[in-house]
């Protein structure tokens, strides 16, 4: 275990959905905000966000961030259960988290919020693997802090 990683803060913009999340949290973190994981997935919506938006580098910024999955892959990018829908009480993640360092200035997170909800609306059109629909219930900014309590139970003598 890092513990030079502990405590820490960090911020999802957690978008709830009706679907399963794993088949499209990549392609919509990409298209929303021009991240891509090292894996790759996305990349072309990446490139869509681009093109639509040449003056907002995601990579060079401080708010969107990653972690590393349990395949040892960095991505921007999570799903988390939302039980506001059978699906989740079923075990899916039907919510998207995108990993952020900071809260992004309001104009950045409004071309966020947009682009989410233009995916969500038609996103076949944009990938023929994608669902038809995507119903998003909402779309919330959640912090969330880790914090490690190490305690010595024993000194043993060796």
């Amino acid at each position: 275990m890092d513990l030079k990683r502990l405590p820490k803060t960090f911020l999802l913009l957690c978008i709830d959905t009706n679907k399963y999340a794993g088949n499209f949290e990549r392609e919509l973190c990409a298209y929303a905000t021009g991240a891509v994981g090292e894996c790759g997935v996305g990349k072309e919506m990446a490139e869509l966000f681009l093109k639509d938006h040449p003056n907002l580098d995601p990579l060079s910024g401080d708010y969107v961030s990653g972690e590393t999955d349990d395949d040892g892959c960095f991505r921007p990018v999570t799903i988390l259960k939302n039980y506001n829908y059978w699906r989740a009480q079923r075990g899916e993640c039907t919510t998207v988290g995108i990993f952020l360092d900071e809260k992004p200035p309001d104009e950045l997170l409004q071309v966020w919020v947009d682009r989410i909800r233009d995916f969500c609306t038609s996103p076949k059109r944009l990938n023929k693997w994608l669902p038809e629909e995507i119903l998003v219930d909402s779309i919330r900014l959640v912090e969330y802090k880790v914090e490690a309590n190490v305690e010595t139970l024993e000194v043993l003598d060796v």
